[in-house]
């Protein structure tokens, strides 16, 4: 499909297909899941302090203590999704 495919690295031998597809550059590892999240870049458009902190990909607890009311908004508006304990923009 023409699509990348990411795994987070294995230990050696505890899942030998996603060994030898890294072995083979079908997939790439994520080693810091921050870092890959944000290289999908800046999805919220606004330029203003909450924006900044969405696109950074905060965990839903953190962004609660933060910013409560306004995630709750966001959500209910469908601009943030909430998936594994972190906020992504929509």
């Amino acid at each position: 499909m023409g699509k990348k495919v990411y795994t987070i690295p294995h230990r050696i031998n505890e899942s030998k297909g996603t060994q030898n597809l890294l072995e083979k550059n079908l997939i790439e590892p994520i080693y810091d899941l921050d870092k890959f999240l944000n290289s999908f870049g800046n999805i919220v458009e606004k330029d203003d302090e909450l924006s900044s902190y969405i696109n950074s990909f905060p965990l839903y607890e953190e962004a609660i203590k933060k910013y409560k009311d306004k995630i709750f908004e966001l959500e209910l508006e469908g601009r943030i999704i909430i998936e594994n304990g972190y906020i992504k923009p929509s």
